[in-house]
Formats: C-alpha cells, structure tokens, sequence
C-alpha cells in the first residue's frame, strides 16, 4: 500500500519537473540568443570604429607628432602613397576631434576637424594629381569612399552622445565628409572630360599641321617652277 502511495506521489511530480525543466531551456535559449544579439552589435560597432588617436592638441607630444607626420610626406614621393598617408592622418585627426569633444573641448576639436579637411583635401589633390599622371587610382578612390562613409556613421553616432557645446564641431565634420565623399568623384569625372577633350583635339590638330605643311610644300614647288 505504502509502496503504491509513493509511486502516485512520484508521478504527480513529473508534470511539474517537466515543466521546470522546460522554464530552464526556454530561459538558457533565451539568455543564448541575448548573448549572441549582443555580440553581433559589439561586432558592428568595432567594425566602424576609428583608428586610435594621435597627439591631440592638448597633449605635450603634439608638436613632436605633426613634426614626424610632415616629415612622412615629405620623404614620401609617390602621389597614391601621399594620398594614403593623408588619409591616415585625417582618420587620425577625426579620432581626436571625436575625444576633444567628448571631454567637452569644443574650441580644440573645432581646430582639429579642420585639419582633417585639410588632410581630407590634400588627399583628394594628389589622386587627381596621380589620375592626370595616368596612374590606377580606383582602389585608392574606392577606399576614400568607404572611410568617409564609416566616418560618418561614427560620427553620427558620437553626435548622441557629447555635450551641446561639442556639437556644432562634430556636426561640421559629418558636412565635411559628406562633401569630400561626393566631391571626389566629381572631379575625377572632370579630369576624365578634359583627358577625352585633349585626345579628340589631338587628331585635329595633327591634321591642321599636315595641311600646312601641304601648303609649304605647294607654295615651295610654285617657286621652284
């Protein structure tokens, strides 16, 4: 009798054991699928993250690192590896207009995002420099192209996050990329034009030239009769 009461009292326990263990699968799920969302937008958000900073304006090392940095370009004498270096150095400059403004220094990271235009700018200088010299810059271009972008999205994000003062500073560097980003291109297709306008004019002249000769050649062979 006693061994029946404990049996029943075993299988009424089962349904709840069950269920208990169903809760802790459902919950390890869960917690597992959470873990893996987590890990996927920490993924992304490094994916777009900038390169470290240089010395930045407030550092006792600023005047020694930009000395090192012109002296880079200086020795550097192919126009594609310059603009690679420039490149470089706006990511550079970006990264520490994005610290100066978070730790609310506004007026530094004011003057920093305005080096990296200029950095921005001297890159795009000497790949049309390279683009008129004949050189491959599609790589180069393209590369341009996918910094700007990531600069923006980091960019965008940082805007959330610095105090209103630093705003204004990163605002002007998001327009700054945007327009170097379209600004590129642009040119490129100008220089393009003006390569195709100058082989077309080529022929014609050639042609200018053999007609005078023709004619310096009639006029010559009149005299001689």
């Amino acid at each position: 009798m006693r061994r029946a009461i404990l049996i029943l009292f075993v299988i009424s326990l089962l349904p709840t054991a069950v269920l208990a263990q169903g809760e802790f699968d459902t919950q390890h799920i869960s917690d597992k699928v959470r873990e893996k969302l987590s890990a996927g937008k920490q993924a992304v958000e490094e994916e777009i993250q900038l390169p470290a900073a240089g010395a930045a304006k407030d550092s006792p090392f600023y005047f020694a690192d930009r000395a090192m940095e012109r002296l880079r370009l200086k020795i550097t004498k192919d126009d594609i590896k310059k603009a690679r270096l420039h490149m470089k150095f706006a990511e550079e400059r970006l990264s520490e207009a994005k610290k100066l403004a978070e730790q609310n220094k506004p007026e530094l990271s004011d003057e920093t995002i305005a080096d990296y235009e200029k950095h921005l700018e001297n890159a795009a200088n000497k790949i049309e420099k390279a683009k008129k010299d004949g050189k491959d810059i599609d790589e180069i271009t393209n590369n341009i192209k996918e910094k700007t972008s990531k600069h923006i999205e980091v960019l965008q994000r940082v805007l959330e996050k610095v105090p209103e003062t630093a705003k204004p500073a990163i605002q002007k560097a998001i327009e700054i990329s945007q327009e170097r980003q379209e600004e590129i291109p642009q040119k490129l297709e100008q220089i393009k034009e003006k390569v195709m306008e100058q082989t077309q004019e080529e022929p014609e002249k050639e042609t200018e030239e053999v007609k005078e000769e023709n004619k310096g050649e009639k006029i010559q062979n009149k005299g001689w009769h």
